[in-house]
């Protein structure tokens, strides 16, 4: 049975779009610190956007790859069964590495 291990590897806050298109007060994202990591399986997939401090608009962005990989799967994108992939916040977006963890 595989698991996937969710990492938050960088944070992003882009200024110019921010003053462009977005309330000038925006921060970077208050949900994930770079570091944060998640290990999921089968049984907690389903579960796993209900826990914080895990975003659910984060959780919409990569969940059918994180699903992917729970069943043993990968993107064909994927080297040695990992993947970046990153929440659909375009001003200041969280990227995350995604990877199969085989038993």
């Amino acid at each position: 049975m595989s698991k996937c291990r969710i990492t938050v590897v960088k944070k992003n806050l882009y200024a110019d779009l921010i003053a462009r298109y977005c309330d000038p007060a925006t921060v970077p994202c208050e949900v994930f610190e770079v570091g944060d990591e998640f290990l999921v399986d089968r049984e907690s997939f389903f579960n796993l956007r209900f826990q914080k401090p895990f975003c659910s608009e984060a959780w919409n962005a990569i969940s059918t790859y994180v699903f992917t990989m729970v069943q043993g799967g990968e993107p064909s994108w994927a080297v040695n069964h990992t993947i970046l992939t990153c929440c659909n916040d375009g001003a200041r977006p969280v990227v995350f590495k995604l990877e199969r963890i085989d038993d």
